[in-house]
């Protein structure tokens, strides 16, 4: 990889989306959704990102990358499934997720080895997701989920989920709690591939739970603190996606 603290990130984000650019068919076909990641991988986007996280001083060379990135490449599609992966799904683990969570599951997602979602959309809450419909019940070992969510960005591709749900019963701010959900959980499943008119190699799927245990660990944070974490990652993605 290229050493970027001696570069212009703008230029060298714009040469590394010309080059992207020339390998990407027009008709934006869906199976180059992997060639690419792996092209971002080979790059080292991930792990330039997850480098330079949150330091002052060096955060606007990742949003300098990122621009030139999309200026080479003339579309967001794929830099968008990329910049979800980071900041919607790395960062709150980051921010919110145990040691224990950290050190075991990080590494694979920071290198872009494996693929991360972010799943907070449903049809009666997209932007109102004070009406999230999604619940969980809370067992002696962990929590059950139930519900389905919409437009959910690499949810075809994605090893593991942010899922956000309420509390079953419970109303308001803080009944909402996250979670991390594999996809080879019992009781979970992905739909098929949403066709779009555009921005194709961001590929979108619904996910549904039904009675979906998920051990204790993967609460993400506190119980009832979801809707502030969601608050605290859309400042950030209004950067970055």
């Amino acid at each position: 990889m290229k050493n970027y603290y001696e570069m212009n990130y703008k230029e060298i984000g714009i040469e590394f989306g010309r080059e992207l650019y020339k390998s990407v068919n027009q008709t934006e076909h869906e199976n180059q959704f992997y060639e690419l990641w792996q092209r971002c991988r080979d790059f080292g986007i991930f792990q330039f990102a997850t480098e330079v996280y949150r330091d002052s001083e060096k955060i606007t060379n990742i949003m300098d990358l990122m621009y030139g990135i999309g200026v080479g490449l003339e579309t967001m599609s794929i830099m968008f499934s990329v910049n979800v992966h980071l900041w919607a799904f790395i960062d709150p683990i980051q921010c919110f997720a145990s040691q224990q969570i950290k050190d075991t599951v990080l590494k694979s997602f920071c290198d872009g080895s494996k693929i991360g979602g972010h799943a907070i959309s449903e049809n009666l809450a997209g932007s109102d997701v004070f009406n999230l419909s999604t619940t969980y019940e809370k067992t002696d070992d962990g929590y059950i989920l139930n519900g389905s969510k919409n437009y959910v960005t690499n949810a075809p591709y994605a090893d593991t989920y942010i899922v956000y749900a309420r509390e079953k019963g419970s109303k308001g701010f803080r009944s909402i709690s996250c979670f991390l959900v594999d996809k080879n959980l019992t009781g979970f499943c992905v739909g098929g591939l949403i066709h779009k008119m555009g921005m194709q190699m961001s590929p979108m799927a619904s996910i549904y739970m039904n009675n979906c245990f998920v051990e204790k660990k993967y609460l993400l944070g506190k119980e009832g603190q979801g809707m502030g974490y969601s608050i605290t990652q859309c400042q950030w993605n209004v950067h970055y996606c």
